[in-house]
């Protein structure tokens, strides 16, 4: 798939791999560096102050899989990066997904450490961020999504800070979304009013962590278990000799749990529009005259 910035700009350059860092690392499987993975073509950057005016996502520096007039209703996927990359993070990926997809890689909103973050790390320690600083973020991207064109099914896939965002999507706004893939993530600690809808909806999440991980905490991690439990059905892998990275074995298994769900909750989704017509799936936000969200004890 190449890379389809909406609108275009900026130059080609070279494919884009990290390296082996303490933040993590993006290791793609040898296919991943085909040469259809290496046509990408990553974004120039803008000038960026460190603290956005308004938390929004910038439509700029969304990368697509396909042209604007080839994504309705088809299943569509969003990728959320990590601490400190941007898009073009887990869009290295892209290519491993079904041909009928749609993938959208977007930019968290925060500059910080040559990259970006969904949670600033002044006052938002590792995996137990501020639920504020979330939601905020987690509003960013659902207003973002409700100018896109429907889905047939819409999955989120995110890592670390991004795989917190996946959960926090899903709680904002449960009827929207069909499956979730979180690597190396956690759980933010607040109670939402999507929460028992979630948990009557069961959706399927893929959690994908390394045996190795010393970035998220331990009681993030007990955390995120015990949520997971309650409101998804989880499936939840730990890869030996592994950190805080997405790689080998990992790659392949979020991959065939994309394709599948992605292809169940489509069959599902349009067998019930052929029955009855449903709303756009953003307008199944939790009402906001609901509680307003509270920080859960630990």
């Amino acid at each position: 798939m190449n890379a389809i910035r909406q609108p275009q700009s900026g130059t080609c350059t070279a494919h884009c791999e990290y390296a082996n860092t303490s933040r993590g690392q993006i290791s793609p499987n040898r296919s991943a560096r085909s040469s259809r993975a290496a046509k990408r073509r990553p974004v120039e950057p803008k000038r960026d102050s460190r603290v956005p005016a308004s938390i929004a996502l910038d439509p700029d520096y969304v990368l697509w899989s396909t042209p604007a007039t080839q994504r309705a209703d088809r299943p569509l996927i969003v990728l959320l990066h990590g601490w400190s990359y941007d898009e073009r993070h887990l869009f290295a990926f892209a290519h491993l997904f079904p041909q009928e997809m749609v993938v959208a890689s977007v930019r968290a909103p925060y500059a910080e450490a040559g990259g970006y973050a969904w949670f600033p790390s002044r006052g938002n320690p590792i995996g137990n961020p501020q639920p504020r600083v979330a939601n905020d973020a987690t509003e960013a991207v659902l207003d973002w999504l409700n100018t896109l064109p429907p889905a047939s099914s819409i999955g989120l896939l995110g890592f670390s800070q991004g795989g917190a965002m996946a959960l926090q999507l899903m709680r904002r706004a449960p009827a929207h979304f069909d499956y979730g893939v979180q690597l190396a993530g956690f759980v933010v600690n607040d109670d939402q009013p999507g929460d028992q809808m979630l948990a009557q909806r069961g959706l399927p999440v893929f959690w994908g962590r390394g045996e190795l991980d010393s970035v998220i905490p331990g009681q993030a991690i007990v955390r995120t278990r015990s949520w997971m439990a309650v409101h998804t059905s989880p499936q939840e892998v730990v890869y030996p000799r592994m950190g805080h990275d997405v790689a080998g074995r990992e790659v392949t298994d979020f991959v065939t749990f994309v394709a599948r769900h992605a292809r169940t909750r489509t069959s599902a989704r349009r067998e019930a529009a052929s029955t009855r017509r449903l709303p756009h799936p953003i307008a199944s936000r939790v009402p906001s005259n609901q509680p307003a969200m509270k920080e859960a004890t630990p």
